[in-house]
């Protein structure tokens, strides 16, 4: 399994495979993997030639008040599941490279939130709309 740090480094290694003509599975998480992340990585095996995962602890969806310091991290494990499933690329960035200063584009989603987990704090989705576009 190749590990990348930066956006770049994960490019490059989904361009290579896009080369090879593999269709790309893409599992994005916030790591502390469990059987529900198992099963996504497994249909995308099934569908796909290439498997890539990301674990990002991603400060912006977590609302006033809730502590993103205590969010579980269990990148050991995690990592030694992700080899287990023949995963082939591990996106490991740091926040500075997904928020890098000065950032300033955000995805606000203001309707379909409203009946789900952004009823629960201010700025969840829009942290959740953003990391995933």
């Amino acid at each position: 399994m190749d590990i990348a740090k930066n956006i770049t480094q994960a490019q490059k290694m989904s361009e290579k495979a896009k080369r090879r003509r593999k269709t790309i599975g893409f599992t994005p998480t916030m790591g502390a993997l469990h059987a529900g992340h198992t099963a996504l990585i497994r249909a995308a095996h099934a569908r796909c030639g290439f498997v890539a995962v990301s674990i990002f602890v991603n400060p912006t969806q977590f609302a006033p008040g809730e502590d993103y310091s205590r969010y579980p991290r269990t990148l050991t494990k995690d990592i030694a599941l992700l080899r287990k499933e023949k995963v082939d690329l591990l996106f490991l960035p740091k926040v500075r490279e997904m928020y890098p200063t000065n950032f300033s584009s955000w995805v606000n989603e203001d309707c379909v939130s409203r009946g789900l987990c952004g009823a629960r704090g201010a700025g969840h989705f829009k942290g959740v709309c953003t990391i995933v576009a």
